[in-house]
């Protein structure tokens, strides 16, 4: 927010001055072309070089012709005042800045400078003038001082002066030194000092603030009264205004035999004729107030109350401005619209800038009014607060402005903000005026307000605030239609800026910043890292917290702690406004023009903490990432192939094998930058493959074709094959081809996601069931023969017969031959049994048996001579089959023979270990 503040007669403001605290890796860019300029107090030649005095930036020098200008003030840091610059002179190789410091010194052109105030009593230096070998200093309100040794020590000469008027102008004549005051006309003196006469006789304007010395005429600027002349060493003075239609002469240079003036009003005059008469020689001159002139060859320079400095290379015909590098422009607020940068000046109106303050434009059409105190922008609206001029509006960004001040009775504008469709002016002594139409007309709403000099304006979502000059705060919930104080906790009630950060309120005063979490019901000071205290300038930009004070503080917890941020701007500045775009902070000064910095760059780093991932397998399942940011903000996550791996949120889903890369990345906000991104790579290994093959039964050759199952985890299809000559394989389809053990093995040769795999199963083709013939039954030597070749193995009774694998066997004794194939490991079934009765191994009983009746049809009946004892009567078929078993005590025993096939069968008697065998038939 702009302010306006008392100042001493000299009109020169308390400044803010900016001092680095720390330095950051980066610095303020200035931003002026376009916009160069500025107060403009003094001005001095040395040879090829001219030298610019301004109000707050300091020294300025230019090499070519006023071409190009460089801040030269190395040096010229000691207070406040020292950049103040009202006057400049030069002696010899030395050249003296006249400061509100004090005198400094510069013997190397400017390059560097010493102050020099051994012996001022008074150090607000006014004026300077060079004699010989001396050099004249006058103060603020101890008169004259002498140096007579280049500076380095200073007397009071001041006899004969009313010292307690300022020493406004020095001039030499000859021998003699002229001082002009504000107040008590002009003296003189011709001893240098020793003593001085008034001469002010025909001098009806006593308020002195120019001198000019040319041959014996001496010419008086004065402050109001025109232009006085005397011929006579200021014996006598005549007004000589003729043509001069602005009287406040504040500036007078002498060119041969033309003399300039300078007006407040801002015109320049020419005189040919020792002032009798003046022309206006002001085409191209764009400023109000002319406060120097200087003459370097035929240029002539005029410096001007922020505009800068023009010039005239044919004695004032034309003038053009000769500003590049003066960056000394006043910048009195600033305005972020889209992509357009507004800045106002008090004298230079409002310029504006498309390319992020790179180049700077006039836009002043419409704008009656160039003392711009204040901007606001609502909606497609531009307004600018003028001082005495109102407030004027833009609908077309800028390109045109209209005054809207119906019903405005004070036009005096220091502050401006908008809620909603409602907009306020705060004014310097009207108070609080309210516009609900876009500015078509005006209500003043100062219901309990105590103080109507309002400095800042700011909105908090219902809430208005209205900082005072002198009456605190108040807040009106209503739209403004009424307020009320709210200052519990302020120890200061000057409030010279506000800003609003989301729920919290900063009032910045001469004690420092104050905070309010309550909506202003209370107030607490947070000055950690603050100082000095003396708060004029207050923005925010979200969490981003500013405060201007001697120099540019920043904090990002609330206020809790503040950290200067002043690297790269002038040491001599003084910050007016502050405004933030989507990147950048740009500052405007009182003496510096604007100044950028990235955004990016007051904020806080962060990093990114994500370890390495560890290996993962197809088909597994989603897992959770791991990430923080040092700022605690959430860190998002970015697979660079979602095919291989997506990720929702922080969970990874695993789509197929490969390998990504994941980004964690964190965006930053207000408070924090973007973090560097850290990537980890997710390998993502095939899964193992498994088949799943039962086992397979065992087959007997000669069986049917079968299929094969199996199926393996990837679902992907198996195949089976075999080496074996057993079988043969078409698809999952077996074949059996001979007995013995084959082996399949199924299949899956893999693919991106899974490895290959393999799983056997084997089984028996058993031979056929064998079929034994047996030969010579009847006989000590029968012959069993297996219709197998190979592979058999023949059994007694059921127990293997060692060595018997041939295909022919000849039993040894009587029992139950079967035969058994084996091919590999496949074993066949058992032949039918073949019961033999070897007749060499039978011992006959001694009983009389009797079969009959033989050949039997029904009934078989066996008589036994020895009834009583135990016998076991069996019945063969001629292979050895049993076709029959009974246990007899009995003499006699008939059995039922019926069903047997016709043939020749074997009864089996044993007897006490006796065996008989006797043939019988059926028919």
């Amino acid at each position: 927010m702009i302010q306006l503040k008392a100042t001493p007669l000299k009109l020169v403001a308390v400044t803010i001055l900016l001092i680095s605290y720390f330095n950051l890796s980066a610095q303020w860019i200035e931003k002026n072309n376009g916009l160069y300029g500025g107060d403009v107090r003094s001005f001095a030649v040395s040879g090829t070089n001219l030298f610019a005095g301004t109000s707050s930036g300091g020294v300025f020098r230019s090499i070519d012709n006023g071409t190009t200008w460089s801040a030269v003030n190395n040096g010229l840091t000691i207070s406040n005042y020292s950049s103040f610059i009202s006057c400049l002179a030069v002696s010899g190789n030395s050249i003296f800045a006249g400061t509100g410091a004090g005198v400094f010194i510069s013997i190397n052109n400017g390059d560097s400078w010493s102050q020099v105030n051994s012996g001022l009593t008074e150090i607000d230096i006014i004026s300077l003038a060079v004699s010989g070998s001396n050099i004249f200093a006058g103060t603020y309100s101890k008169g004259v001082f002498l140096s007579t040794n280049n500076g380095a020590s200073w007397t009071a000469v001041n006899t004969g002066l009313t010292t307690s008027f300022s020493i406004t102008a020095l001039s030499v004549s000859g021998t003699r030194i002229f001082a002009g005051t504000n107040s008590d006309g002009v003296f003189v003196s011709s001893n240098n000092g020793a003593s001085w006469n008034a001469v002010n006789t025909g001098l009806t304007d006593t308020n002195i603030r120019s001198l000019a010395v040319t041959g014996g005429n001496i010419f008086a600027g004065t402050n109001g009264g025109g232009v006085f002349f005397s011929s006579d060493n200021g014996a006598n003075w005549t007004v000589v205004n003729t043509g001069l239609t602005s009287t406040y002469v504040y500036t007078l240079a002498v060119s041969g035999s033309n003399i300039f003036a300078g007006t407040f009003e801002g015109k320049v005059f020419l005189s040919s004729n020792n002032g009798s008469n003046w022309n206006a020689v002001n085409t191209g001159l764009t400023d109000t107030h002319v406060f120097s002139l200087a003459v370097m060859g035929t240029s002539i320079f005029a410096g001007t109350d922020g505009v800068g400095i023009f010039r005239t290379d044919n004695n004032g015909t034309n003038w053009s401005v000769s500003n590049k590098g003066l960056t000394v422009a006043s910048v009195s607020d600033l305005a972020v619209s889209g992509s357009t940068i507004f800045a106002s000046s008090a004298t230079g109106g409002i310029l504006l800038s498309s390319d992020n303050g790179n180049t700077w434009a006039s836009t002043n059409t419409g704008l009656t009014n160039h003392n711009v105190k204040a901007l606001a922008i609502s909606g497609s609206n531009v307004y600018a607060g003028t001082y005495g001029g109102g407030v004027f509006l833009s609908s077309n960004n800028g390109i045109g402005w209209s005054p809207v001040n119906n019903g405005l009775t004070e036009t005096n504008i220091l502050c401006l903000a908008a809620s909603g469709s409602s907009i306020f002016a705060g004014t310097y002594g009207g108070g609080i005026f309210r516009s609900n139409n876009d500015g078509s007309s005006w209500t003043v709403v100062n219901s309990g307000l105590t103080n109507t000099y309002i400095y800042s304006l700011a909105i908090s979502g219902n809430s208005i605030f209205a900082g005072t000059s002198g009456g605190g705060l108040f807040r009106s919930t209503d739209n403004g239609s009424t307020w009320a104080s709210v200052n519990s906790g302020l120890t200061n009630v000057y409030i010279n800026d506000l800003a609003i950060s989301r729920n919290s309120i900063f009032a910045g005063t001469y004690d420092g910043v104050f905070l309010s979490t309550n909506n202003g019901d209370t107030w607490t000071a947070v000055n950690t890292g603050l100082s000095p205290l003396g708060v004029e300038l207050m923005s925010a930009s979200d969490r981003n917290i500013f405060a201007g004070t001697v120099g540019l503080f920043h904090s990002n917890n609330n206020g809790v702690s503040w950290a200067s941020i002043n690297t790269g701007l002038p040491k001599i500045t003084s910050i007016k406004t502050l405004v933030v775009s989507a990147d950048n902070i740009f500052i405007g000064t009182a003496a510096a023009g604007v100044w950028l910095r990235p955004l990016s760059e007051i904020k806080s780093p962060q990093t990114i903490t994500f370890g390495s991932l560890a290996s993962k397998t197809f088909g597994g399942s989603s897992f959770n990432l791991s990430a923080s940011a040092s700022s605690n903000l959430p860190v998002s996550f970015v697979s660079s192939d979602p095919t291989v791996a997506s990720i929702n949120g922080s969970s990874v889903t695993i789509l197929k094998a490969g390998s990504v890369t994941i980004t964690a990345s964190q965006g930053g906000d207000d408070i924090y930058n973007p973090a560097v991104a850290v990537q980890q790579t997710l390998t993502i290994n095939k899964a193992p493959q498994v088949i799943t093959f039962g086992v397979l039964s065992d087959k007997t050759i000669g069986d049917a074709a079968f299929g094969l199952s199996a199926t393996a985890n990837s679902s992907l299809p198996v195949s089976f094959a075999t080496s074996s000559d057993k079988i043969t394989i078409n698809s999952s389809q077996v074949t059996l081809l001979k007995a013995g053990r084959a082996t399949i093995t199924a299949s899956q040769a893999g693919n991106s996601n899974y490895t290959a795999a393999a799983s056997e199963q084997s089984f028996c083709i058993r031979p056929t069931k064998p079929v034994v013939t047996a030969t010579d039954i009847t006989t000590q030597s029968p012959i069993l023969t297996s219709n197998t070749i190979t592979g058999n193995q023949w059994f007694l009774n059921g127990a293997t017969v060692s060595g018997a694998t041939s295909q022919t066997f000849t039993p040894t004794e009587s029992g139950t031959y079967k035969v058994q194939v084996k091919v590999d490991d496949c074993i066949s079934e058992f032949s039918d049994g073949q019961a033999l009765i070897i007749t060499g191994d039978i011992q006959s009983l001694n009983t009389t048996i009797v079969l009959h009746p033989n050949p039997a049809t029904d009934w078989l009946t066996i008589s036994f001579g020895d009834a009583g004892r135990k016998k076991v009567v069996s019945l063969y078929q001629l292979s050895g089959q049993l076709l029959t078993s009974q246990d007899v005590l009995a003499g006699e025993i008939s059995l039922n023979v019926s069903s047997f096939s016709k043939g020749i069968y074997i009864a089996k008697i044993i007897s006490s270990g006796s065996i008989k065998l006797v043939k019988f038939e059926k028919r």
